[in-house]
This record gives C-alpha cells, sequence and structure tokens, in this order.
C-alpha cells in the first residue's frame, strides 16, 4: 500500500481515514517499522514494536471501520523531524447515531526519509467531565 505522507498533517488524516474504514493495509503502511514505537488503546496497556501494534489494529479494524471518527484538536506541536497532535476523538460508530464519549488522544509523528510515519498513538478514555477551556489572560492594565 502506497500513501502521501509527505506532511504531518497528511499522516495525520491517514491515519483518521483507516481507522474510520477499517482499512487495515492502509494502518499498517502509516505505522513506523520498528522496535521503538508505542501504542497504547483506551484503557490498555503499552503496546511496543510493529508486531504488537500491527497485531492489535488489525483485531481492532477486522470488523470494519470506526464509522464515523473526528479529531478535535486541542495542541500541535512541529518540529523538523517530528510532529504531535493532541486532541479528542470524537467516535460514532457505524449503524449508529450515538456518539461514545470522547477520547483524549496524542499522536506522534516522525520523519523518516521524507515520510510522516506515525511512531505513537496513546489514546485515554476521560473519567470526568471535560474541563472548561482556560481563560486568556486579561492583557488590559488599568
Amino acid at each position: 500500500m502506497s500513501l502521501l505522507l509527505d506532511t504531518p498533517e497528511a499522516a495525520q488524516q491517514a491515519f483518521y481515514a483507516a481507522f474510520a474504514k477499517g482499512d487495515a493495509p492502509a494502518m499498517t503502511a502509516i505505522w513506523a517499522r520498528g522496535a521503538d514505537t508505542l501504542c497504547v488503546h483506551p484503557a490498555g496497556d503499552a503496546l511496543r514494536g510493529e508486531v504488537a501494534i500491527d497485531h492489535s489494529w488489525a483485531g481492532i479494524l477486522a470488523g470494519g471501520g470506526a464509522g464515523q471518527i473526528e479529531f478535535e484538536a486541542l495542541n500541535r506541536f512541529e518540529g523538523a523531524n517530528l510532529a504531535v497532535f493532541t486532541g479528542y476523538e470524537h467516535i460514532t460508530p457505524q449503524g449508529s447515531r450515538i456518539a461514545y464519549p470522547p477520547v483524549l488522544a496524542t499522536n506522534i509523528y516522525r520523519c523518516i526519509s521524507g515520510i510522516w510515519q506515525m511512531v505513537s498513538h496513546h489514546a485515554s478514555p476521560i473519567m470526568q467531565g471535560r474541563a472548561a477551556p482556560t481563560p486568556e489572560p486579561n492583557r488590559t492594565r488599568h
């Protein structure tokens, strides 16, 4: 499977497209190869390395895709070879109009030989209500 992953945004979009569609080969293509990759599914243990990660995603995607999935960005960092996206995943399963509770996720991509690939995905259930946005500091002086 050949994906055009020439920017961190393209890798992020490809990850969620593969997740939504249940496309295990595309999911495998997004992940970097090697033992230093890490994946934590909601309420799951840390999975290290491509074999464990590929196996976990194959099982998750075997029943089809997630349905509708939206990523609500909270924070983003991009350096020369590393990009980090943190936000809420909003998933509505196929055939349903009721969404699961949001999941807080951090996705890390590294540029390897000009291709942005996922090196870490950590998704956690939210055990309490979402915090209100932090107000901007008042910059007006009196």
